[in-house]
């Protein structure tokens, strides 16, 4: 019994590993495509008022993502 648990706890950890590696490896791709698309961008230094739209728009756009991706990816990423 003890030796069942003990490998399920060493499945879930390597999950939780995984699912960790893989919202850093997102993360990573959201960062540098926003990276990209400020490189491309004609007015590089918007007024404070086009900045926060554009801020709003860039987490309104990553939540929808977070919200597609699976529950136990993310929900597990904060473990390492």
């Amino acid at each position: 019994m003890l030796a069942q648990k003990f490998s399920s706890l060493e499945v879930e950890l390597e999950n939780n590993t995984t699912a960790a590696k893989n919202w850093r490896l997102h993360a990573w791709n959201y960062s540098f495509s926003l990276k990209v698309v400020k490189k491309k961008s004609p007015n590089s230094d918007p007024n404070p008022d086009e900045r926060q739209a554009q801020n709003d728009w860039e987490i309104t756009a990553a939540s929808e993502k977070v919200g597609r991706m699976p529950r136990r990816q993310y929900l597990t990423s904060g473990s390492s």
